[in-house]
């Protein structure tokens, strides 16, 4: 076990560094030659999302959930406590939103668990929530609104759901605002980039790509990463569209709650534009 925890360890060394594909080929053969564990497997499907390898994702998930099921007695508190977070953000990417509440719930109501992933899984499940336009998250809101994670990577997971859930409650003006207050703090540039391109997601849906508010936002756009962020980038400088073509084509680089999303956008914003 100690060999693998060694490795496990350097591997993530490479995950932090943003090397997923040379770690996903390290995570595979430790599973391999160690056998199946549900930490090893969490990083690996992570990985496969990172590098937008979704059937590979799907794959791994399934057997994390094999894997959790017949270990979850066995496990520490800390690992029992992660492996529910990811089991429920991987659930939420592949469109399977009620198991992925769930997991959430769980992990949040998991006595023993550390309080930092605790509370990470009230801002998941308040993200969440807020997507799905749901109000039953006060609680959560309030947990997240009043907690202090300053310097630590809970800070970029409370203040992305902070600005999905003003979103949903207040408006994209008040998300706007929201999103400022994110601005102040220095965080990795994949988080400056989930934080832009949801609240650009969320202009675009509740306002539309014409608005005022729109096209102040757009100015200050960083460089799109992924597909998602692409897509809401060209969306923003043209009306938004989603035939058949891009449907076949995101599909092999998207998971299915980012398609929905994204496809949510675009017939809000072809009905506005036919009723006009």
């Amino acid at each position: 076990m100690r060999k693998r925890q060694t490795r496990h360890l350097g591997i993530k060394t490479e995950m932090q560094n943003g090397n997923y594909s040379s770690a996903a080929l390290l995570l595979e053969n430790l599973l391999s030659e160690e056998g199946s564990h549900v930490g090893v497997l969490s990083d690996l499907a992570a990985c496969y999302y990172m590098t937008a390898e979704i059937l590979k994702m799907n794959q791994t998930v399934e057997k994390l959930l094999l894997e959790y099921n017949a270990a979850k007695d066995f496990l520490s508190s800390e690992s029992h406590s992660r492996t529910l977070l990811m089991l429920g953000k991987m659930q939420e990417e592949r469109g399977r939103l009620a198991d992925a509440l769930e997991f959430y719930s769980l992990c949040a109501n998991l006595s023993d668990a550390p309080d930092n992933i605790r509370l990470k899984a009230r801002a998941s499940r308040l993200r969440l929530h807020s997507i799905l336009n749901l109000n039953d998250s006060s609680g959560d809101y309030l947990e997240c609104s009043t907690a202090f994670a300053k310097g630590t990577d809970l800070q970029a997971e409370l203040e992305h759901s902070l600005i999905l859930a003003e979103a949903q409650m207040f408006g994209a003006e008040q998300a706007f605002e929201r999103w400022k207050l994110a601005q102040e703090h220095k965080h990795h540039c994949l988080d400056e980039n989930i934080f832009f391109y949801d609240l650009i997601e969320i202009v675009g849906y509740q306002q539309g790509f014409q608005s005022a508010l729109m096209k102040k936002l757009i100015r200050q756009a960083p460089a799109p990463i992924d597909a998602f962020e692409k897509t809401l980038h060209r969306w923003s400088e043209d009306v938004p569209s989603y035939s058949f073509k891009d449907y076949y084509d995101l599909s092999k680089q998207l998971t299915l709650f980012s398609h929905l999303r994204l496809l949510a956008v675009a017939l809000k914003n072809q009905f506005q534009d036919s009723h006009v």
